[in-house]
């Protein structure tokens, strides 16, 4: 996928090998107004047209950082996987992503998985 590294960002999204109806995408770094451009990216290539009733995982155990442009496209994207019939799960986030997501009172509507992330690779 694609890494942007700027004079204090450092972003990362990759993709993490596929479960059956699951699409995981591995974040590491800061997600803000510099970087949701790379994780639209890596979404829309991810799922493609054919993600219909696809769940998306959006692994955090490796995201120190999220500002409200990020929580946007967070939102967004669920939005559109429920319009997809599908889901969007945020699995292992970060103490500090958690923080964020409890204050804004989005882990009431939000799928979040704390604690590990399985090893699949």
């Amino acid at each position: 996928m694609e890494r942007v590294v700027g004079p204090q960002v450092w972003f990362s999204v990759t993709a993490a090998a596929p479960r059956e109806g699951e699409v995981e995408l591995r974040l590491a770094g800061d997600l803000d107004l510099a970087t949701t451009t790379r994780l639209r990216a890596a979404v829309d290539e991810a799922i493609g047209d054919g993600g219909r009733g696809t769940a998306l995982v959006l692994e955090l155990s490796e995201l120190r950082f999220v500002d409200s442009t990020g929580i946007r496209v967070i939102l967004d994207l669920r939005t559109e996987r429920l319009a997809d019939g599908g889901r969007l799960i945020l699995r292992a986030p970060t103490p500090a992503v958690l923080r964020v997501l409890e204050l804004m009172a989005l882990d009431t509507v939000l799928e979040i998985e704390r604690g590990s992330t399985p090893a699949t690779d």
